[in-house]
């Protein structure tokens, strides 16, 4: 019958069995609290004349809790417990980040042991105190080294480019220069460019004439050594067309 009206909403209180050396018990429920008024009388002494119209005395529900039983319920809305391995490395998170980790503690002291605090206390000193810096020294050392392994991949890139540019500032710490120099630069650039090109292409008809002219020799071909076309008909320096067999 009381569990038809009523339902605690205070902190849950968990309860050790037999077989467990937990800090709580069923017998050692405290009182129950009616805001900040502890609460000693039953229902039988409530009903009497001399407490019923009282509100200076109320009922101790807690005293009707007499059995402990297994149920499937855990603290914190089913969320804290180590009933698998999800729920348990979220517990064990909680416990190393050292948010609420005491609660979860005095928690497992109620149902288990007492000595469970040693596992707890192991737990932040290594998990919390260790672990949590040695990750974040190698997430930070690894960053370090990533960092500076592209920014020495950018400096190789520019300097080739640079090097590959004759229009890229000298090597030296010379001041800038002005923007007419910049575009006599830009021009001059262009000339030996083009020269460059002019003179390979020239080398490159010699070597491609040389080679016919080998050819025509070879196979017994007329060639002329000189172009009648060059001169005038009148000019002493004309010769007639040479044949070579």
């Amino acid at each position: 019958e009381i569990g038809y009206f009523y339902k605690p909403v205070e902190t849950d209180y968990i309860c050790s069995k037999s077989n467990y050396s937990g800090m709580h018990f069923c017998s050692d429920l405290p009182a129950f609290k009616n805001g900040s008024q502890h609460c000693n009388l039953t229902v039988a002494e409530k009903r009497l004349p001399q407490y019923a119209q009282n509100d200076s005395y109320c009922i101790n529900w807690n005293y009707y809790y007499s059995s402990c039983s297994d149920k499937n319920q855990n603290p914190f809305q089913d969320t804290i417990s180590f009933d698998n391995i999800g729920l348990a490395w979220i517990a064990i998170f909680l416990v190393i980040s050292l948010e609420g980790w005491t609660e979860i503690m005095y928690y497992v002291q109620d149902g288990h042991s007492f000595w469970d605090w040693i596992y707890f206390v192991l737990l932040i000193v290594i998990g919390s105190f260790f672990m949590i810096n040695l990750c974040l020294v190698v997430i930070a050392t690894q960053f370090s080294e990533t960092k500076k392994r592209e920014m020495e991949r950018m400096r190789l890139e520019r300097a080739r480019f640079q090097s590959s540019s004759t229009l890229a500032s000298s090597t030296n710490n010379s001041e800038p220069t002005s923007c007419y120099a910049e575009i006599v630069k830009y021009i001059a650039h262009l000339w030996r460019r083009s020269k460059r090109r002019m003179l390979k292409k020239i080398r490159l008809y010699r070597v491609r004439r040389d080679q016919r002219r080998d050819r025509k020799m070879i196979a017994g071909e007329t060639i002329r050594l000189n172009y009648a076309r060059r001169h005038h008909p009148n000019c002493p320096r004309l010769r007639p067309n040479v044949s070579v067999r």
